[in-house]
């Protein structure tokens, strides 16, 4: 078995959550109630051929990054 290893700090983990079935609607609210503290908002999409996830800032324009 090959060993995996990083060069950096250990990464925070900021959540969380068990999934038993894969739904794009609850990741999404996973993501949002987790990031939303830190400016981000995630949305979904059904299309005809899949899923479209869409990452938004909504930091005031002063404090964008």
């Amino acid at each position: 078995m090959t060993e995996v290893r990083a060069d950096h700090d250990a990464l925070r983990v900021l959540g969380t959550r068990w999934f038993q079935t894969f739904e794009p609607s609850h990741v999404v609210t996973f993501l949002n109630q987790v990031l939303a503290e830190r400016g981000l908002a995630f949305g979904v999409r059904l299309r005809d051929d899949g899923h479209e996830l869409a990452v938004y800032d909504t930091a005031p324009a002063d404090e964008r990054r």
